[in-house]
């Protein structure tokens, strides 16, 4: 793995700091092309325009992923009562940050390609000048560098920068408020990961469903990071109401649906690296009942679902329900949801596996 980045790292420049290793960034190939097959088309984009945006892309999704690898391993390690100390993941932090905020928007291919929209600066300052000039930072200091080197703050990439910070002290470049209150969402995330964890590795340690629920809503940040860097490299400014509002309403509710979905098929997978799965968390919350608990969840996320999906623009709601439909293959069975065989003896599966057999438990059930 890459080693955290360094005040020294950062003087050559946050576009030079490295932030994820290779395996990250095959961990972030599905993804990114998920978003781009699945978001794009929301703004009248497809896949050849992905060229033009690639390297910010894959780099973000891919360093998401990095520190996504180091807080699976700080909860993995409290099965065996170790852990580890969080604040390793600052320096990736920090360098994601000063990285985003680095890059200039208006200097890329994507500027203004949106439904033929006018962009304007991600901050809010006025549209590019017609002539191609830079735009102008927005507190009115010196054009920025046509390139997109030089972040906002000149002397932001030789300073360690943290979500902890003003909004005001950070905001810039790529990183504008939607893109950092995403990212505030995915270190609430792993906050409650390692929580969480910590408690499915204590037998009958209790969880709360409440902190389960949130930590479901908060699993998919990496599309909204995503997703608002897209509309950022696109001048397009954060929605304050109207169809783009709805969109992101909608997009966040199917997000938590997808991610319940994967647990469903990942959770032997996740019991035995002791990783977040909600349907870990409804087996040691509601033993046997986990499958009924489970799909009155699934009903209520689906009756939510079904209501931001009709307040969402025509276009939109076609474009979303043709992509559903083309990720599924044909195979209706793909939308269906299936719970696997509950298990309600971690430490019974797990010396199972050890011993190369399996583990007993409760029989599977469907959800809805």
């Amino acid at each position: 793995m890459p080693a955290p980045a360094s005040p020294a790292a950062a003087l050559r420049g946050p576009d030079l700091v490295p932030t994820a290793s290779l395996g990250a960034m095959r961990r972030a190939q599905n993804s990114v092309e998920d978003f781009v097959r699945s978001y794009f088309p929301y703004y009248g984009l497809g896949p050849a325009d992905f060229l033009d945006a690639w390297h910010v892309l894959v780099w973000v999704e891919a360093t998401v992923y990095q520190i996504d690898e180091e807080n699976e391993g700080l909860a993995a390690r409290a099965r065996d009562g170790g852990g580890g100390d969080a604040g390793a993941l600052s320096g990736l932090e920090s360098a994601l940050l000063a990285g985003l905020r680095s890059i200039d928007p208006a200097s890329l291919p994507l500027w203004g390609r949106a439904r033929g929209a006018a962009p304007r600066d991600p901050a809010g300052a006025a549209p590019r000048d017609p002539a191609g000039a830079a735009p102008r930072d927005p507190a009115g200091a010196a054009p920025r560098d046509p390139a997109g080197a030089a972040p906002r703050d000149p002397a932001g990439a030789a300073r360690a920068v943290s979500l902890g910070d003003r909004d005001e002290d950070l905001v810039g470049g790529l990183l504008t408020p939607g893109v950092l209150g995403a990212l505030r969402d995915g270190w609430r995330y792993w906050g409650l990961e390692r929580d969480l964890c910590a408690r499915l590795a204590r037998p009958g340690a209790p969880v709360a469903l409440a902190d389960v629920h949130l930590a479901g809503r908060l699993k998919s940040f990496d599309y909204r990071v995503m997703h608002h860097v897209l509309r950022a490299l696109l001048g397009l400014p954060a929605p304050a109401g109207g169809p783009d509002a709805a969109l992101l309403r909608f997009l966040e509710l199917d997000e938590a649906l997808v991610d319940l979905h994967d647990d469903l098929v990942d959770y032997e997978d996740d019991v035995e690296a002791n990783s977040f799965n909600t349907l870990r968390c409804y087996v040691r919350a509601h033993g046997g009942g986990a499958a009924g608990a489970l799909a009155a969840r699934v009903s209520e996320l689906e009756a939510r679902h079904a209501e931001a999906l009709a307040g969402v623009a025509g276009v939109q709601r076609l474009r979303y329900i043709r992509r559903k439909h083309e990720a599924a293959g044909g195979d209706a069975g793909a939308l269906e949801w299936k719970v696997p065989r509950l298990i309600l003896d971690e430490a019974a599966f797990l010396r199972g596996l050890a011993g190369g057999g399996g583990a007993g438990g409760a029989g599977g059930a469907a959800a809805g």
